[in-house]
């Protein structure tokens, strides 16, 4: 199949070549592009088609501006943990203030992204310098290779494989799930239950794998029983916490895969009576201010987000492109969740 991009270089494509290919006014054109109303959805489609197929980029010169950049950085999110979101925006926006720049922060379906045309329509009402991509974003391949044929600059997030023509930014979220099933065996727990967090999230993935690795190389028997789907929100660590405790036997720890999933998991427990960690060892991820607002304060992973965001937005700045990955350390950070004095 021929790429939706091949034709003139990007930045040449005008208005007039849009109308000529889709059979329709330069003014038509503009009010699609511009989002306006009152243009069929035939119209509508056959412009988009076609200024997907030309590879069409808004020339911010062309607009009388002194720069073609923008100082737009958008940061696009598809249904994450909010503390997560609220971290890198922290970190983001920091280092947009210093330089003049502003933070867009969209969010975005994953899904909503299967096809050029729809990645280039976002792109286009976007209109920024780079765009920041959280996960399960940064491993849309439509995306990416979207990007990568407009020339436009991307820093992934936490993605599933590092490879690829963007720069990326990461911990070891398989290394750290290892150290808090150590840390929970070490304290003498093997019923261990594990709340999962969004289907097809780089996280979710690394993090039950290092999971079920430290139980393997303890000899400890993985049990199906005491895993369960979560979404990385407060709501499914209740559920989650609710659907362990009624295994029988139950489990003596659980791992909640961040920080939302675990206080949700305390909040079942101090509803039915049961403490931590005297009852239940609770273990997060993430260390969000939330770990330290909840009682007791919970064990976690600490991970320097908003130092990710920050980096994230000043590469765009500094406009450095190349595929180049960015490891930040982490830290297991243990309080009253898991032992009976914070240390």
């Amino acid at each position: 199949m021929p790429s939706p991009f091949r034709g003139k270089k990007n930045l040449a494509v005008t208005l007039k070549d849009i109308a000529d290919r889709s059979g329709v006014s330069m003014k038509t054109v503009s009010r699609v592009l511009n989002n306006e109303p009152n243009v069929s959805d035939d119209t509508r489609s056959r412009v988009e088609e076609a200024a997907t197929h030309l590879g069409y980029r808004p020339n911010l010169a062309a607009k009388g501006l002194a720069s073609s950049r923008s100082f737009l950085i958008a940061m696009l999110y598809d249904d994450v943990s909010t503390s997560y979101v609220l971290n890198l925006m922290d970190g983001a926006t920091q280092a947009c203030r210093k330089a003049g720049y502003h933070l867009l922060v969209e969010p975005v379906s994953n899904a909503e992204l299967s096809d050029a045309v729809a990645v280039a329509r976002l792109l286009r009402r976007l209109n920024v310098d780079g765009l920041i991509l959280t996960p399960p974003l940064c491993d849309n391949l439509v995306l990416l290779d979207s990007l990568t044929k407009l020339g436009m600059t991307a820093i992934r997030l936490s993605p599933f494989d590092a490879q690829g023509d963007h720069p990326v930014i990461k911990i070891d979220n398989y290394g750290a799930s290892v150290e808090v099933t150590q840390h929970l065996m070490a304290l003498g727990h093997e019923r261990i239950g594990f709340i999962k967090g969004i289907p097809g999230h780089s996280a979710t993935h690394f993090r039950y794998q290092g999971y079920r690795d430290a139980l393997a190389q303890a000899g400890v028997r993985y049990n199906p029983d005491l895993v369960v789907e979560g979404d990385f929100t407060w709501r499914t660590g209740r559920e989650g916490a609710a659907k362990l405790m009624s295994r029988t036997p139950s489990p003596t720890a659980i791992f909640a895969s961040n920080d939302d999933m675990a206080a949700g998991v305390l909040s079942w427990m101090g509803q039915y009576g049961r403490r931590a960690p005297s009852d239940i060892a609770v273990v997060g991820f993430d260390d969000t201010s939330l770990s330290r607002l909840v009682y007791p304060a919970l064990t976690t992973v600490g991970q320097d987000v908003a130092g990710m965001g920050h980096l994230a937005a000043q590469l765009i700045i500094d406009g450095e492109t190349s595929p180049q990955e960015h490891r930040f350390a982490h830290e297991l950070i243990v309080r009253e969740s898991t032992d009976s004095a914070p240390t």
